[in-house]
């Protein structure tokens, strides 16, 4: 608004410079045209000493107008520059701070893996019923944490054509660890032993195998639900901090 005050009030000084310029011309032809003026006389000289004075003036004035002009875009210039370069820094930075809440988040769900991992039985095929409490809770907060990423990708810095490679391997860990709360809510109510078998809880048991990417007992896919998102993600992150074309989304496959 200051920008275009400033340079209409410029374009007004210089239209009127102008006028006074074409107001001294004018009255150096009628003076050239008139026979009463004598050259040498006072009344010529000054004549034309107005008409280079009009005519110096609005020429300045023009080539001052011109060199405004081009400053004046030289600075918005510099000031879209810096926008974009603030933008750019705030988006790697959320980007930064992003990736690091998602490598936690994934890092809380790995360490509570290999908790239930230490504690199941190979031989019996059990689980201590207290390790298997302790452990899903902090699934469950970690499937929270990420159903609030996700949310976050959404809807702040991520660019749009990016937004799916982001949002979408999120979208399916929430969805594999949502399954195994699922599990633990339907049969909670059966737990009363200090430990139970393993077979009661198929999801667990394919999660828990030795095998990240699958139960051969329950043929159901395990880790590599979570761990496949996660690595897709990750490689989306590092592409939109480096603009890199999108990476093509990881894949999980039975073995």
């Amino acid at each position: 608004m200051g920008t275009r005050r400033t340079l209409l009030i410029r374009i007004w000084i210089v239209g009127a410079l102008l006028a006074l310029t074409l107001l001294a011309l004018g009255f150096a032809i009628v003076m050239a045209n008139d026979e009463s003026i004598k050259f040498n006389t006072l009344t010529y000289e000054l004549g034309t000493r107005l008409a280079d004075a009009g005519l110096a003036t609005g020429f300045a004035a023009v080539i001052g107008l011109l060199v405004w002009l081009f400053q004046q875009e030289q600075a918005d210039a510099r000031q879209r520059v810096d926008a974009a370069s603030q933008q750019l820094a705030a988006k790697n930075q959320w980007l930064r701070d992003f990736a690091i809440q998602v490598t936690d988040t994934y890092g809380d769900v790995k360490q509570a893996r290999r908790r239930l991992q230490w504690d199941v039985d190979r031989a019996a095929g059990t689980i201590t019923t207290k390790v298997y409490d302790e452990q899903m809770t902090a699934i469950s907060i970690a499937q929270s944490r990420f159903e609030a990423l996700r949310a976050m990708a959404d809807t702040n810095l991520v660019s749009t054509e990016r937004r799916p490679s982001i949002v979408d391997p999120l979208r399916e860990i929430d969805v594999a660890l949502s399954g195994l709360i699922s599990e633990r809510k339907s049969g909670r109510l059966h737990i009363s032993q200090p430990e139970v078998p393993l077979s009661s809880w198929a999801k667990l048991q394919a999660f828990v195998a030795e095998s990240d990417d699958h139960d051969q007992f329950t043929g159901l896919l395990g880790f590599s639900n979570v761990r496949g998102p996660y690595k897709g993600l990750y490689d989306a992150i590092v592409a939109e901090l480096r603009d890199e074309p999108t990476p093509r989304p990881a894949t999980a496959t039975a073995k």
